[in-house]
């Protein structure tokens, strides 16, 4: 190693030595350069020491960082495709606006078969992951076929690993009930007796009615299958409110007998 007028013969111990830091990476790195990040103030990666190839890559974590610890990252501040350099590391998108990342092209007969990329979306916008070309991207327990991507809001992550056919699976994923979610109201796109469908998150929905019909009977569809919710045996011009989980790629729909109408319906979505 030489630097400046400085030599070291192989073996040599350095002590006390301290590298170059700041909150934003150097402009014009080059490639084996130690870089200390000991802020955020330009909203890319996260407090630690890394060292630039094509990029800057995390080797090791400041103590100031919580949590998203890996053995390499990489961080990207606006929409890229991800190649080949990226399996086996974390990828954080950390931007002040929402994109996309594609993944890299898989052949038909990939030779990594297993190899993962994973995903943290540390952005204040949401984050897109896209396949590249045709290659399918199957979402975690959805078995009604492929997608062309998947939406991270903030704060979530993902793992794709590579499958035979050239295909990406999705195998890890922060996608419980409630993480990520907020009620809305979604009454002027929602209808009675219409089916919709879950993505790859749950739903809590809750339904309101009025029904000008003696011996009504709330009726859920999850699924494919018919539930009785609830018996109503009062006057006529009642309101009855329908509430549901609904679990993830699964169809739902809400109905009543007599003649029912939809006051609002609102979701945890």
């Amino acid at each position: 190693m030489q630097t400046g007028n400085l030599t070291l013969t192989e073996g040599a111990e350095i002590k006390n030595l301290t590298v170059p830091r700041g909150g934003s990476f150097p402009s014009n790195p080059n490639e084996g350069e130690l870089f200390y990040k000991n802020s955020n103030a330009d909203g890319q990666g996260v407090v630690g020491i890394y060292v630039y190839t094509t990029s800057w890559e995390l080797i090791s974590v400041g103590a100031t960082s919580q949590g998203l610890k890996g053995s390499s990252s990489t961080s990207s501040t606006s929409s890229a495709t991800l190649t080949d350099s990226d399996y086996g590391k974390i990828t954080y998108y950390n931007s002040t606006s929402a994109g996309t990342l594609t993944l890299p092209t898989l052949p038909s007969t990939p030779t990594n078969l297993g190899s993962i990329i994973t995903i943290y979306n540390l952005s204040s916008g949401s984050c897109t992951v896209a396949r590249a070309g045709s290659n399918n991207l199957y979402a975690a327990g959805d078995n009604s076929g492929a997608s062309s991507s998947i939406v991270l809001k903030r704060g979530e992550s993902i793992s794709l690993s590579v499958t035979a056919g050239g295909h990406w699976v999705q195998v890890g994923a922060s996608n419980g009930l409630g993480y990520g979610q907020t009620y809305a109201d979604v009454t002027g796109s929602r209808a009675l007796a219409t089916t919709y469908y879950t993505t790859n998150k749950p739903k809590v929905i809750m339904v309101l009615m009025n029904n000008s019909s003696n011996n009504s009977i709330v009726i859920y569809a999850l699924g494919g299958v018919s539930i009785q919710g609830l018996s109503v045996l009062t006057s006529s011009g009642t309101y009855y409110t329908a509430m549901a989980f609904v679990p993830a790629w699964t169809s739902y729909a809400v109905n009543m007998n007599g003649t029912p109408s939809l006051v609002s319906w609102h979701e945890l979505s």
